[in-house]
């Protein structure tokens, strides 16, 4: 079901932002899973954690550029023949993705600033405590740290889920819009 909307392409700038995001969330997700099963006693367990602070902090500049980059050059329309509510969701899920890679490093760093231990970015800059030290709100925040998480990954798999239904099943074209291949671009 290719149409014309298909062809169109998402830039080279929004394609770079976007596999580089996935690329830190495919490092970052991994850390976090063995942050849950690391003891603090253990030194590994810091080193992981201001990994994952680093990549966190990045994604979430990575998402503001992103989301700057996308008010100036729009996307290209969705693939022509899918229905209105599908598109519905399809805007409803990269709005939750957008607010999840904002909120999460942010919601990070204030928890880790509750616990003592504010973002040190890749070793170079000292980021500031967001609050005073308190282990309960701390504790708190990293639950919703975890939560929306959760929820990442749950829209992770939709997303990848959907783009090989379009790629496979309806073969629209809407995959290969954010491949890194030749063919037509997306001019800003």
């Amino acid at each position: 079901m290719a149409g014309p909307t298909a062809e169109a392409r998402y830039s080279g700038v929004a394609q770079a932002l976007h596999w580089l995001t996935v690329a830190l969330l495919l490092v970052s997700i991994p850390i976090a899973v063995t942050l849950a099963r690391v003891e603090f006693e253990d030194g590994l367990k810091y080193a992981l954690y201001d990994v994952h602070q680093s990549i966190g902090l990045t994604v979430g500049v990575l998402t503001l550029l992103r989301l700057a980059w996308r008010w100036r050059h729009p996307p290209p329309p969705p693939a022509q023949g899918l229905p209105q509510a599908l598109v519905r969701a399809q805007h409803g899920v990269h709005f939750a993705f957008y607010a999840l890679l904002i909120a999460m490093p942010v919601v990070g760093w204030v928890a880790d600033s509750a616990l003592g231990f504010p973002p040190n970015w890749w070793g170079l800059v000292q980021l500031p405590s967001l609050v005073a030290k308190n282990n309960p709100l701390g504790f708190q925040l990293l639950g919703v740290h975890k939560f929306a998480g959760y929820t990442l990954l749950a829209l992770l798999a939709l997303h990848v889920g959907v783009a090989l239904w379009h790629h496979f099943v309806r073969k629209d074209g809407t995959l290969r819009r954010m491949m890194p291949a030749p063919g037509p671009t997306r001019t800003p």
